[in-house]
């Protein structure tokens, strides 16, 4: 028998000779990976208003989806109170949640 020990991948890992560049490749990286906030149509927008209106008088529960640290994220709630002036929602969830962020609101 061999002593032969395997060192799978790491054999074919590059050397790191030039400073900064595999860091300089990490950080590529991390960008490539975030994603991008959508931009909202007039009819988008329209039908976003349409929503928050009758979620916000009838008490409904509904599913938003708004942009926070670069990714997507879901809540459920319902809407106890619209600020005009800091333009944030609070929900049942005791979020508060920037109005220009929310991307999609769905009454259930």
């Amino acid at each position: 028998m061999s002593n032969y020990i395997d060192r799978g991948l790491m054999k074919w890992m590059p050397f790191d000779a030039l400073n900064g560049f595999s860091s300089m490749i990490q950080d590529l990286n991390k960008t490539l990976l975030l994603t991008p906030e959508k931009i909202l149509t007039q009819d988008q927008y329209d039908l976003l208003n349409y929503n928050l209106n009758e979620a916000l008088h009838t008490k409904k529960e509904i599913v938003l989806v708004y942009y926070k640290h670069q990714k997507y994220v879901e809540t459920t709630g319902s809407i106890i109170k619209v600020n005009p002036y800091t333009k944030t929602l609070l929900l049942s969830t005791k979020e508060m949640i920037p109005i220009n962020h929310v991307i999609l609101l769905e009454i259930i």
